[in-house]
C-alpha cells in the first residue's frame, strides 16, 4: 500500500448499503465479512463505492465433527468465517466484541470498524434433531452440539449469519451401527 492508501480486514461490514466510501484513498479491504457469501454488491452484503480493492471476502462455511449420528448421540456443528471466497484459510485476529461498521461513525475515508472475530451471533436450526441456537463466535467460529432425535435417514443442519446459511448433511443410524465415512464431515458454502 502506499502513503495515501488504507487497508482493513477482518471486519463486519455489514447493514450500512454501501459499507466503504473511499473518497480520497485507495481501500484495501481483502478478508472482510461483506453480510452474505456473495461478496460487496451482492443480494444481502454491504457494497463501497470509489477506489475500494475486493480481491477476496470471508464465507460462511458448516462443517460436522462426524458424517454419522446415531439416534440420540450427538455430533459437534462448527460454523465458521474463516475462509476467504477462493477457499484459503484466513487468520481472522480475536477482536471483541463485534461492531459493525455504522454509516453514523465512519472516518474521513467512510471505513470505520474494529473486527470482526469475537461475538457474531450465528443462528444454527436442524432436521432430525435439534441444537442449542444462537451461538457467538469467537475468533471466527461457533460450534454447537447436534442431538439426532429423527428416525434413520438424512438430517440436515444449517447456521445462518446476517443474510449468509450454509449446511451439512447428516445420517442417522441406529445406536451401535457403524457406517461408511464417519469421518468429519464439510457442510456446503461457497468455495
Amino acid at each position: 500500500t502506499g502513503p495515501a492508501d488504507v487497508a482493513t480486514r477482518a471486519n463486519a461490514i455489514v447493514g450500512n448499503g454501501v459499507g466503504i466510501d473511499a473518497r480520497s484513498a485507495t481501500v484495501h479491504a481483502g478478508e472482510n465479512w461483506w453480510g452474505c457469501d456473495g461478496g460487496p454488491g451482492a443480494s444481502g452484503c454491504d457494497s463501497f463505492a470509489g477506489a475500494v480493492e475486493v480481491p477476496d471476502w470471508l464465507t460462511l462455511r458448516l462443517e460436522s465433527s462426524t458424517a454419522t449420528v446415531p439416534i440420540a448421540g450427538t455430533t459437534t456443528i462448527t460454523a465458521s468465517v474463516t475462509r476467504d471466497s477462493r477457499g484459503e484459510l484466513v487468520s481472522v485476529p480475536s477482536l471483541s466484541p463485534i461492531e459493525e461498521l455504522e454509516s453514523e461513525r465512519p472516518n474521513e475515508e467512510g471505513v470505520g470498524a474494529v473486527g470482526f472475530a469475537d461475538g457474531a451471533s450465528i443462528s444454527f436450526s436442524a432436521s432430525g434433531g435439534f441444537l442449542v441456537s444462537p451461538v457467538t463466535t469467537v475468533a471466527g467460529s461457533a460450534s454447537s452440539t447436534f442431538t439426532a432425535i429423527a428416525p434413520t435417514g438424512t438430517a440436515t443442519v444449517r447456521a445462518t449469519l446476517y443474510h449468509a446459511m450454509a449446511q451439512v448433511p447428516l445420517q442417522v443410524v441406529n445406536p451401535g451401527t457403524r457406517e461408511p465415512g464417519a469421518g468429519p464431515r464439510p457442510g456446503t458454502g461457497t468455495p
